[in-house]
């Protein structure tokens, strides 16, 4: 990938985890980001494990400060919108699947969940409907893993995909602070 569009993608990606860490904040909540990236290979953050081997790891660990409570990971997603698949007339949003799988591990090996948290700003895509969710929306792996969806077509990398249904509203733009897309574009 070109350093550029690398730059730009990375740009905006950080948007989610800032929005996402300063609404986390806003609840009580103490956000340590988990910052490593490679720019000339473009890998994130990463978990080192004993035996020299690595998974790709969440974007933040958020300790609660309330008691009884410890800390979840979160990985925070920045959508310019949901994915309208045909074939099932539903709407989709999803992840690499080599990362999915990654965070599926680092949940099972640590004693922290892992959340995937997705920052949807109400972009029109190919075939999707004016008006769909905006907002935060996201679930636990562990209730994700068994609603997986594939795509449509075969992709690379390849993906895997939720329905708006498999996930929470967790805060609408608003309360997030920020405008949708299309209210920037205005």
């Amino acid at each position: 990938m070109p350093r550029s569009l690398f730059d730009e993608s990375y740009a905006f990606g950080e948007i989610a985890e800032s929005v996402i860490g300063k609404y986390l904040r806003s609840k009580g909540h103490s956000v340590l980001p988990v910052y490593q990236v490679e720019y000339d290979t473009g890998k994130g953050p990463r978990l080192f494990l004993p035996d020299d081997g690595k998974l790709v790891a969440p974007d933040m660990l958020v300790i609660s400060n309330k008691a009884g409570h410890l800390a979840v990971w979160i990985e925070a997603k920045h959508k310019t919108g949901w994915v309208h698949f045909r074939l099932k007339d539903e709407l989709r949003t999803g992840i690499d699947k080599k990362h999915f799988e990654d965070y599926c591990m680092v949940d099972d090996m640590t004693p922290w969940p892992v959340w995937l948290l997705f920052l949807q700003r109400g972009g029109v895509g190919l075939n999707v409907p004016i008006g769909t969710p905006t907002g935060l929306f996201g679930n636990s792996i562990s209730e994700l893993r068994g609603k997986v969806k594939g795509g449509e077509f075969p992709e690379d990398p390849p993906k895997v995909y939720w329905t708006r249904e498999d996930l929470i509203h967790l805060a609408t733009l608003e309360e997030l602070g920020i405008k949708s897309l299309a209210q920037e574009a205005a």
